[in-house]
């Protein structure tokens, strides 16, 4: 004869909860089994040995004798049902309760009691004692849908099994006859005379130790809640699980539960403070830099508030960045030995394809270090440098980073580095991870456990390292005001960012061993003139970082403070940023890597011989007929500009008659083609009285006062310097070349091609 199955989902296949622990096991979240219970998968040997033996004291005294039914439980039950009329005292042993749990038959009439019976001789006849009490430790009802003591210790005591009192374990067993579906507050009645028998009987058992007694007499409150810490941290992790397979049971993760409530209280007090100004939403991420684990993630203002879309995850949306990426365009153009900190740039206004690049302020600066032009943000060197890296690019450094999504290359164009391409603010993060560890890109991780991916090397760590030590110099906001003292300030490097249209606010820093953003917007993508990433998401990312000081976070110097060996001090010239000749009047010190960054002769400050009669220039000194100056020679653009903000320079005079004919490339540099682009491809429009006209401009040096244009050899035409020469466009592939009037030339590849 066949054997009746047994009843399912007993040891397994049975659904489960799955807990959420951050770095040092606190709870973060238990989820709901698919059958809709708190249920938690304990082992046997999680459980305190003074619980199990008053479970046993409890439920069943017997348990490890009888064989699935206790004759002397059926007497003595029957014995005060029948002669002392005491309902109190059941007959079912554990092994007939974890039956009945499991089966789902009515055990009050005859046949389900018969069926629970058998049922229970057989469990035992099959699995051993432990593995049926494991069982009914993990299925025992311990108040509405809270199903186990693993689960009801964290329910009702917000701490695991193993960390409770004696007399908090005393009425954990009492739970399955007595459950308390209350909210919260003292102990039901019923449920205290429960444990006050119960510890009567422990009592008997056992000579209470010192202190034991005290313990029985403190009332107990009770507070029916799971935790539901780091929303947004954790529903990531949840949905990760899951989209591996099973979900699993217990997930660690690398979250610090008191980083995040810091986080958490700072920024939502921000947000409280800076609504008069429309703010309204942010949010923030900490790193341990060392390994790029996340310690902190607050993806809202407020995850319950659904006027801010706060269920919203802001921490893995698409943002523009604004300039949070010119950290990385820096790090390329040192690497590929473009630049050093004290390179001159040009901040002079220019044009790229009908793209007019302009700076946050709406001005120019003219001449401007490299280390200046980051600090604050300048956008046309950021521009100008984006189309010099090359191996990689600022794009191919991107898609190395693990940036998704990006569209093709020439859809952003000389707009990248503006914030053209959407980011996340984890994938951010990360990158300003590589700028960390030196150079090496690690991608987050947020589980512990999870196996450490092999870094990938995309800077050097002297490129790396230069970037964080020209943005560290930078003077916090102002408006922060640190109860912690200024001697306090733990040495961070920082950047912000604004998207176009005032979209988005950002603040990263790297500071002792983290990196911590900070966002300020609307998840609606509406602008507003209060959303400047030096205005709103700065202040509130230092707040962050006092807060986490204050708190006794260790903001000791990290890695990335220490200078790597293959770096070298030299002396520049303070105006051109290049090796002094004996004509620079004053010099700086700069950071630099030798056989890498550029060492150039300063070619600004130039002797000039004037006719003492004439006033005109002379090429080479006449004993009592000249006399010699020591100027600085500038570009057209650069002269412009200084012209423009009212500090003009001193202009050479021409050349005399027949001297100054010869080009000299020691001395100056060739003219430089800005419009058209190198490669660039035109569209011929059409305009009332014919095609549209395509300015053709040229930065030429200062001693030039004319520009010749030559289209395939043939003449167009000239225009002074510092002025566009126009010409109607004709669809074809050209060559175009510009020649100044010291014969300097230069030339380019362009397209016109025609229109629709």
């Amino acid at each position: 004869m066949a054997v009746p199955p047994l009843p399912s989902g007993l040891l397994d296949g049975l659904p489960t909860s799955t807990a959420v622990y951050d770095r040092h096991g606190v709870l973060l979240r238990l989820t709901l089994a698919i059958d809709g219970k708190y249920r938690l998968r304990s082992p046997l040997a999680d459980y305190p040995a003074p619980f199990l033996e008053a479970l046993l004291l409890k439920e069943d005294r017997s348990f490890y004798i009888h064989r699935g039914v206790s004759l002397l439980a059926l007497a003595r039950a029957s014995y005060h049902d029948l002669v002392a009329r005491d309902y109190r005292s059941g007959a079912s042993t554990i092994t007939m309760q974890l039956v009945r749990i499991c089966g789902g038959y009515d055990t009050e009439s005859p046949a389900g009691k018969l069926r629970q019976v058998y049922d229970a001789l057989r469990l035992e006849l099959i699995y051993p004692k432990r593995a049926i009490l494991e069982a009914y430790c993990e299925r025992a009802p311990c108040g509405g849908n809270i199903e186990g003591f693993g689960t009801a210790s964290l329910a009702y005591f917000h701490q695991p099994i193993s960390a409770l009192s004696l007399s908090q374990e005393l009425l954990l067993a009492c739970l399955p006859q007595r459950p308390w579906d209350a909210g919260h507050g003292p102990c039901p009645p019923g449920l205290l005379a429960a444990r006050g028998r119960l510890e009567a009987a422990w009592a008997k058992r056992h000579r209470p130790e010192s202190g034991a007694e005290a313990q029985f007499s403190m009332p107990i409150e009770l507070s029916v809640s799971l935790p539901f810490a780091a929303p947004h941290a954790v529903d990531s992790l949840l949905r990760a699980s899951s989209g591996e397979g099973e979900a699993s049971p217990r997930l660690d993760s690398t979250l610090d539960y008191g980083l995040q409530r810091t986080v958490e209280r700072v920024l939502g007090k921000y947000v409280e403070r800076k609504a008069s100004i429309g703010i309204h939403n942010a949010c923030a991420l900490l790193v341990d830099a060392d390994g790029m684990r996340e310690l902190a993630e607050v993806g809202s203002a407020d995850f319950m508030d659904p006027s801010i879309s706060g269920q919203v995850n802001g921490t893995e949306a698409k943002r523009s960045p604004g300039s949070t990426l010119k950290p990385f365009l820096y790090s390329l153009a040192i690497d590929q030995g473009l630049i050093h900190p004290m390179s001159i740039l040009k901040d002079t206004p220019i044009h790229y394809s009908g793209y007019n690049p302009d700076n946050f302020d709406d001005d120019f600066e003219g001449p401007i270090t490299a280390k200046d032009a980051l600090v604050r943000s300048r956008n046309v060197p950021a521009v100008y440098l984006t189309q010099r890296v090359r191996n990689p690019s600022l794009y191919d450094f991107l898609s190395r980073a693990g940036v998704r999504g990006l569209k093709e290359p020439g859809w952003y164009g000389v707009s990248l580095i503006l914030g053209t391409a959407e980011v996340t603010m984890k994938e951010l993060v990360a990158m300003y991870g590589a700028l960390a560890n030196g150079g090496r890109f690690v991608p987050l991780r947020s589980l512990r456990g999870q196996a450490e991916p092999r870094p990938q090397a995309l800077l050097s760590p002297e490129a790396a390292w230069l970037t964080l030590d020209m943005l560290k110099d930078r003077e916090r906001p102002a408006e922060v005001d640190s109860v912690l003292g200024g001697a306090a300030f733990p040495a961070c490097a920082w950047k912000t960012g604004t998207s176009i249209a005032f979209k988005d606010a950002w603040c990263v820093g790297v500071f002792g061993h983290y990196i911590l953003a900070a966002w300020v917007g609307d998840f609606d993508g509406s602008g507003n003139p209060s959303f400047v990433g030096l205005e709103a998401a700065a202040p509130l990312m230092f707040e962050i970082i006092d807060a986490l000081r204050l708190g006794g976070l260790d903001c000791s110097p990290g890695a990335w403070v220490d200078r790597p060996p293959g770096l070298a001090r030299v002396k520049v010239c303070a105006a051109s940023g290049k090796i002094p000749t004996d004509l620079c009047p004053s010099e700086v010190e700069t950071w630099f890597i030798p056989g890498k960054s550029p060492i150039e002769r300063c070619d600004v400050h130039q002797e000039i011989f004037t006719d003492i009669d004439t006033g005109l220039r002379r090429s080479a000194p006449i004993p009592g007929r000249t006399r010699r100056e020591v100027m600085e020679v500038w570009p057209s653009d650069m002269m412009a500009v200084f012209d423009k903000a009212g500090m003009p320079r001193k202009k050479p005079p021409p050349f005399a008659p027949g001297e100054g004919l010869e080009p000299r490339p020691d001395r100056a540099e060739s003219p430089q083609i800005v419009s058209p682009l190198p490669k660039g491809e035109y569209v011929a429009r059409s305009v009332p009285g014919g095609s549209a006209e395509l300015p053709l401009v040229a930065i030429v040096p200062s001693d030039a006062q004319k520009v010749f244009w030559f289209l395939d050899e043939s003449y167009l035409g000239s225009a002074p310097r510092g002025k566009p020469f126009f010409w109607k466009q004709a669809p074809g592939s050209y060559v175009l070349r510009a020649t100044d009037d010291r014969g300097r030339s230069t030339s380019c590849e362009f397209t016109v091609l025609a229109s629709d």
